[in-house]
């Protein structure tokens, strides 16, 4: 089995301080993310209030070391493929949806028209000439919608 490991996963060299630290960075907004922000969040949740301060020098070190800035750039690009992918499936379902209810009521027309032939045919003259075409051209319409809907029919015209 592949190693399903990523890049911003913490890497076996990294102590878990390191790791924490790196979490902090990596979870900042992309236009906001900085070792001393990142540091002074870390700070915040400590209790201790930010100090405006540089991060400690070993944040610094780490940060080169472990290569934070490549690791949440790839944290953030999986994301946005993520996202893209989710609002792809949402659109994809919501497209599947629509063409469901479409189909179903194409064919209920369909249903309907039957019905109505089958009545004059089992009692003929019932319905006047008028009437008949309007079945006739609801049949045809509803039976294009379902060939258009599922796929089906002349590409020309």
């Amino acid at each position: 089995m592949k190693d399903e490991r990523k890049i911003y996963d913490r890497l076996e060299v990294e102590s878990a301080p390191a790791f924490v630290a790196f979490e902090i960075y990596r979870d900042l907004d992309p236009g906001q993310r900085s070792i001393d922000r990142a540091f002074g969040i870390h700070r915040e949740r400590k209790g201790q209030k930010p100090n405006g301060k540089q991060a400690h020098g070993h944040w610094t070190r780490w940060s080169s070391l472990h290569n934070w800035v490549a690791r949440a750039k790839a944290y953030d690009a999986d994301n946005q493929r993520e996202a893209r992918e989710r609002a792809q499936e949402d659109r994809q379902a919501e497209i599947k949806k629509w063409l469901d209810e479409q189909f179903t009521i194409s064919k209920a027309f369909q249903g309907y028209v039957r019905r109505e032939i089958r009545a004059e045919l089992e009692t003929p003259g019932t319905r006047e000439v008028h009437e008949i075409r309007q079945l006739a051209l609801v049949f045809d319409i509803s039976g294009s919608w379902v060939k258009e809907i599922i796929g089906v029919g002349d590409d020309d015209g």
